[in-house]
């Protein structure tokens, strides 16, 4: 089971590589370890997403200001 999970953590850091941030994550098995890998790709989308966002406002309000 651990190693299926570390596969789909796996297959789900590829995909937010490549900018695809549909994925949610379930419970992480009992391991610790995976569980901290867990988190911190989640909490790494998460950030991420922010950043996205944030971009965009910037990108926004520099358009504001040159018309």
């Amino acid at each position: 089971m651990k190693e299926i999970f570390l596969l789909k953590l796996g297959e789900i850091a590829v995909k937010y590589g490549k900018g695809n941030f549909s994925h949610n994550f379930t419970e992480a098995p009992s391991s610790k370890d995976i569980g901290i890998l867990s988190k911190a790709l989640s909490f790494m989308k998460l950030n991420i997403l922010d950043y996205i966002e944030k971009e965009k406002n910037d990108a926004i309000e520099k358009q504001k200001n040159i018309k």
